[in-house]
């Protein structure tokens, strides 16, 4: 099995496990709570408690996802956190 190009391409660890978890979660994708749960688990504290720090994280990885054609998106409300082509 070959390495992802993206994921290799994202040398921050934390961006890394990002898209790596939003990947892995497929085109259903992943509840904010889940993400928090998962990118967080070594806090003893949870992480941050407000869902902005993620879409704020997002923002910034978006543009390492660009050139591969695909963003990690989540909209408004409930939504779940995925992969979207552009």
């Amino acid at each position: 099995m070959s390495a992802d190009p993206i994921a290799v391409r994202l040398t921050h660890r934390f961006y890394r496990e990002l898209y790596q978890t939003v990947r892995d979660a497929g085109p259903m994708g992943i509840a904010p709570v889940d993400l928090t749960d998962r990118l967080y688990r070594d806090r003893s504290d949870g992480g941050p408690t407000s869902n902005c720090i993620k879409q704020v994280i997002c923002q910034r990885i978006n543009p390492r996802l660009a050139p591969f054609g695909v963003r990690i998106w989540c909209g408004t409300g409930n939504s779940y956190y995925r992969i979207e082509i552009l």
